[in-house]
């Protein structure tokens, strides 16, 4: 009789949980079990397996498959509007996708036009690609520190001069003779440079294309 009281009061969680988003289901469970004449469920384990979703200790969803998505949350569980969504377009057939036994980050293309002098994020610069689109006059694209494996690519869109100033105490390598010195493009549609940070002091370019100069 416990068991089947036990069920019904998690039916009821489900049901109060839908109604008041905004309350934590694990506080509703407490809420119905201390007014109900059953034994409070067990402690649930590190990861538990609920129809379409994957809980947490503290019943805080990990990920949530509704709607053929993955949805990983912020620490709100039931927040609408901070999660990771990630979806999958309608496959043709079986398709792999293995990730290496290695700790990193999943770059996602960005192409940013930047038409004003700017200082890059960090956040920016894990594959991302500038242009000067939109530019009516020189810019300069200010770097944070390199952290180690961050890259990204400035292509000019319009024949207006780009600098790509490194921060202080950190070098762009041979295009460059001292820390904190610029590099300074051509004015010339079609200019590129990839540059790759190889440690947190160094960047080391990549792919150059048309004329950069060192600007002190």
């Amino acid at each position: 009789m416990k068991y089947h009281s036990i069920l019904l009061v998690i039916a009821a969680v489900f049901a109060v949980a839908s109604s008041h988003a905004a309350d934590n289901l694990d506080q509703a469970v407490k809420k119905l079990v201390a007014g109900a004449n059953v034994t409070a469920p067990p402690v649930l384990p590190p990861v538990s397996i609920f129809s379409h979703a994957i809980l947490s200790e503290d019943n805080k969803v990990l990920l949530s498959g509704w709607d053929g998505a993955l949805r990983a949350p912020s620490d709100n569980p039931f927040s609408q509007t901070k999660y990771h969504l990630l979806t999958f377009d309608d496959p043709s057939t079986i398709h792999t996708v293995t990730y290496p036994p290695a700790t990193g980050r999943v770059e996602l293309i960005k192409i940013s036009a930047k038409a004003a002098t700017a200082t890059l994020t960090a956040t920016e610069l894990y594959g991302g690609v500038f242009t000067n689109t939109g530019a009516s006059g020189s810019i300069v694209l200010t770097l944070p520190a390199p952290v180690l494996g961050m890259h990204f690519r400035v292509y000019l869109t319009v024949a207006q001069d780009v600098d790509i100033n490194a921060a202080a105490s950190t070098q762009i390598l041979v295009l460059t003779n001292a820390t904190g010195d610029a590099i300074s493009s051509a004015a010339t549609i079609g200019n590129s440079i990839e540059l790759v940070a190889l440690s947190t002091t160094t960047w080391a370019a990549f792919a150059v294309s048309g004329t950069w100069t060192d600007v002190n």
